[in-house]
């Protein structure tokens, strides 16, 4: 009976004291649904930018350009999502999206045979 009890006291004292989620759940949540600022360029300047994630692709736009996504894009799949840089006479440059203030890619011309 005595251990009943010391289990039935420790069982409230787990619910009622600590919290849930450990106090740092939170703080980390936080820091991947923030905004993350980017400024997009290549050299040359003019590339086509295609974001591709969870399984859809979309245009973004031409650089030099800023862009703006949520950290946890980077963080809700296994499927790291990508930026594929296309421009006329260049070979196609794709790149793994991080949470950097600055993405650029030089692309460079296909040799000549």
């Amino acid at each position: 009976m005595k251990h009943l009890r010391l289990l039935t006291a420790l069982s409230l004292l787990c619910v009622f004291v600590l919290p849930a989620n450990g106090g740092t759940t939170n703080a980390v949540s936080t820091a991947k649904n923030d905004t993350v600022e980017s400024l997009v360029t290549s050299s040359p300047p003019g590339a086509t930018v295609t974001y591709t994630a969870f399984g859809k692709s979309r245009i973004i736009g031409k650089t030099p350009f800023k862009w703006s996504f949520l950290r946890s894009d980077i963080y809700r799949s296994s499927m790291i999502p990508t930026l594929t840089f296309e421009l006329a006479g260049h070979e196609t440059a794709t790149m793994a999206l991080d949470d950097s203030k600055t993405v650029h890619v030089t692309l460079k011309t296909p040799k000549r045979k």
